[in-house]
């Protein structure tokens, strides 16, 4: 069923109506046209507003947006993924494991160096570019500089501790002060 909706505003109140498009409704609906028809004029403001439907056209404009409606409320969620916000909550997962590794043995005053190398990325997030770019978020929460691609051998052993993100496989570790002197 075609029909159109008008929206028309009054000095302080808003109302709703509702017309339909004769030409095209009469073709659908053959003889019950004539029910819409007379239907249509008894239609309160407030019937009209529940039958309307709001929300954003389907074409490129609105790619990636998500809609919900709360009462007269329409809400509207960019949900398109960009990059550099991709980088960062990559950023922010590298710090809840750098944290998750601070609380299983260090005390907060402990001054560490985090050492890092990416294995893999086989889905091309770029976690080597995200060590690089959100360096400043991650050591932030070390409150120390990172040593970038640096994994150093304790006791003539790399340490295998491997971790993941969206599939990206890197070493992290954070050392101690004492244990960066016996460090080879």
């Amino acid at each position: 069923m075609t029909s159109f909706c008008r929206l028309t505003k009054a000095k302080y109140n808003v109302q709703y109506s509702a017309t339909a498009d004769w030409p095209t409704l009469g073709k659908k609906l053959k003889k019950d046209a004539l029910k819409v028809k007379k239907a249509l004029p008894s239609l309160s403001s407030d019937d009209v507003k529940k039958l309307v439907k709001r929300g954003l056209p389907g074409d490129e404009a609105s790619k990636g947006m998500e809609t919900n409606i709360d009462n007269d409320v329409l809400i509207i969620l960019d949900a398109n993924l960009y990059p550099e916000l991709a980088r960062e909550g990559l950023a922010r997962e590298i710090v809840n494991l750098v944290q998750r590794l601070r609380k299983a043995g260090l005390v907060p005053t402990d001054d560490v160096k985090m050492e890092y190398r990416v294995l893999s990325d086989p889905d091309d997030v770029g976690m080597a570019e995200v060590f690089n770019s959100q360096a400043n978020s991650i050591e932030k929460a070390l409150r120390r500089p990172v040593d970038k691609h640096i994994v150093t051998e304790i006791e003539g052993k790399i340490p295998d501790v491997e971790e993941e993100a969206q599939k990206a496989t890197f070493l992290l570790r954070l050392v101690r002060p004492k244990e960066q002197d016996k460090m080879v």
